[in-house]
C-alpha cells in the first residue's frame, strides 16, 4: 500500500476529472503570481477560508501536477460511512482535530501532524487552512497554530540546506454558492521557513508569532480584509457599491477584484483612523438604502449600464429568443440539475457555505451518470447506433452549461427592463439616489 503522500495511477487519473470539472464549475478562473508556485517540495499551501471544499479543490488544481497535495481537514468529516472515509483517504486528506471534537481528541493529531512531515520530507506538499474554520466573511480570521507546528517540525529534520516553503494564497469568489461564477486565485511570494529556525531554537513562541504575523499579512495583501465588528456588513454592501466605479476601463473578474481591495484598504483606514468619515459613511449608506428599497433598486445597486427607452424593445426581443434557445437544454437537464439544487435542503444543510461544495461534488457524480442513463434510453428507443454516444453525451453536458449562461443573462437583462423603468417612472429619486452614490464613492476615494 502506498504511503498518502505518493501519487498512483488511479489518483492521478481521478485528479484530471477533478481539475477539469473544478474548472468547468466556475465562468472564469484567473490565477496571478503562478511564478510563485515551487516546482516541487517541501511546501505548504495556506490559501484563506471561505468556501468549504472548493478551497482544497482550487489549491489542487494548481500547477506543478503531479506534485503530490495533501490536505488536512476537519477531523468530524471521518465519522462518515466507511466508504466515504476510504475515499477521503484515497483523495490524499488527513484529520485535523480541533477543540470543539474534544479535548481528549487534540492528543489525535499527533500522527496527523508526522505524516505531514513525512511528506514534506517526501518533497511532497500540505495543503492548511490556517484559519483553522471557515467563515464567508471577507477577511483574514485568527490563525491557529498547527501549520507552524508542523512547518518547524519538518524544517527542525530537513538536511542541510534544504527548506520548508509556505505559499500564501488568496481567493476571492464571484459568488460563493451559485454555478458559473468567478473565481480569482492570487499567489504570494514563499516564506522561507529555515530563515525562523535560529529565532526557533532560542525561542519558539516568538518564532511562531514572527511566522504567523508574516503569513498573516500576507493573506491580508492577497485577499479582499475588510475591517470586521459591528460595521462589517456595511463595509460588504459598501464595497460592493463602490468598487464598480473605480474599475479598469477593462471590466472583469480581476479589474473588479482590484477595485474591491482598494475600497477595503480604504475602509480600514477609515475605521481605524478617521471616525468622522465612518459616521457620515453610516449615515449616507443608510440613505442609499432606504431609496433603493423605495425603488426596488435590483440587489440595490445602480453599477449596471443604463438603457434608454428606446431600447426596451430591442431587450425584450433578446429574452425572447434567448429564453427559447435555453428551453432544450432546459429539458436535457432539467432532472439532474434539480436534483442537486434540492440536495442542502434534502440533507438539511443549513450553513451555506457549504451549498457550492455539496453542488459540486453532486455534480460530478449525479450528471455522469444521467447522462449515460438518458443517452443509452436514447440509443435504445431509436435507431442510433451505440457509437453516438460520443456525441451525444457532449451534447448533453454543454446544452445545460448553456442553457444555464442563456439563464444568466435573461436575469441580466431583466435586471436593464427594471432599471429602465424606474430611470423613466422615478426619474427625480433617481436622480437623487445617484447623487447619494456619488457622495459615498467622495468619501472612500
Amino acid at each position: 500500500m502506498s504511503n498518502i503522500w505518493e501519487n498512483t495511477r488511479s489518483y492521478l487519473l481521478l485528479k484530471r476529472y477533478i481539475v477539469w470539472s473544478f474548472r468547468q464549475y466556475y465562468s472564469k478562473v484567473v490565477i496571478k503570481g503562478q511564478e510563485n508556485l515551487p516546482d516541487t517540495g517541501p511546501v505548504i499551501f495556506a490559501p484563506n477560508h471561505l468556501n468549504a471544499l472548493m478551497d482544497a479543490l482550487a489549491v489542487l488544481t494548481l500547477p506543478p501536477f503531479r506534485l503530490p497535495k495533501v490536505f488536512l481537514a476537519r477531523a468530524d468529516i471521518f465519522k462518515l460511512p466507511k466508504a466515504v472515509v476510504n475515499f477521503i483517504r484515497f483523495a490524499k486528506i488527513l484529520p485535523a482535530y480541533r477543540i470543539r471534537d474534544g479535548y481528549d481528541q487534540l492528543d489525535r493529531n499527533k500522527h496527523t501532524f508526522e505524516d505531514a512531515e513525512k511528506a514534506l520530507l517526501s518533497n511532497a506538499s500540505i495543503g492548511i487552512m490556517p484559519e483553522g474554520n471557515q467563515g464567508e466573511e471577507r477577511n483574514i480570521r485568527p490563525l491557529v497554530k498547527g501549520i507552524f507546528r508542523i512547518a518547524f517540525g519538518a524544517q527542525q529534520k530537513m538536511p542541510p540546506g534544504k527548506s520548508v516553503k509556505i505559499v500564501p494564497i488568496g481567493f476571492e469568489y464571484g459568488d460563493i454558492i451559485e454555478y458559473q461564477r468567478s473565481l480569482v486565485i492570487r499567489i504570494g511570494h514563499p516564506i522561507d521557513v529555515s530563515e525562523y529556525m535560529p529565532l526557533y531554537t532560542e525561542n519558539q513562541v516568538q518564532a511562531t508569532n514572527e511566522l504567523k504575523s508574516t503569513l498573516r499579512n500576507a493573506l491580508e495583501s492577497l485577499t479582499v480584509h475588510l475591517p470586521t465588528g459591528d460595521n462589517y456588513e456595511l463595509f460588504d454592501r459598501v464595497t460592493e457599491l463602490v468598487s464598480p466605479a473605480l474599475q479598469a476601463p477593462q471590466k472583469n473578474a480581476w479589474t473588479l477584484f482590484n477595485a474591491r481591495r482598494e475600497v477595503a484598504e480604504r475602509l480600514q483606514t477609515i475605521s481605524k483612523h478617521e471616525p468622522e468619515k465612518l459616521t457620515e459613511l453610516q449615515e449616507l449608506y443608510a440613505q442609499y438604502e432606504k431609496v433603493a428599497d423605495e425603488l426596488q433598486l435590483p440587489q440595490r445597486r445602480a453599477d449596471r449600464p443604463f438603457v434608454p427607452e428606446s431600447a426596451k424593445a430591442v431587450i425584450r426581443l433578446k429574452i425572447i429568443l434567448q429564453s427559447i434557445l435555453m428551453i432544450p437544454g432546459m429539458i436535457a437537464n432539467y432532472l439532474p440539475y434539480t436534483l442537486i439544487r434540492s440536495i442542502p435542503r434534502i440533507a438539511g444543510i443549513k450553513y451555506s457555505g457549504f451549498y457550492s461544495s455539496v453542488f459540486y461534488v453532486a455534480g460530478i457524480v449525479v450528471l455522469p451518470l444521467y447522462y449515460l442513463l438518458a443517452g443509452g434510453l436514447l440509443v435504445g428507443l431509436t435507431a442510433l447506433s451505440f457509437w453516438n454516444l460520443l456525441w451525444i453525451l457532449p451534447a448533453f453536458y454543454l446544452s445545460g452549461k448553456f442553457s444555464f449562461r442563456l439563464y444568466q443573462s435573461v436575469s441580466k437583462l431583466s435586471d436593464d427592463l427594471r432599471m429602465v423603468r424606474i430611470t423613466t417612472e422615478n426619474a427625480h429619486r433617481f436622480d437623487s439616489l445617484m447623487a447619494i452614490r456619488q457622495k459615498i464613492i467622495a468619501l472612500i476615494v
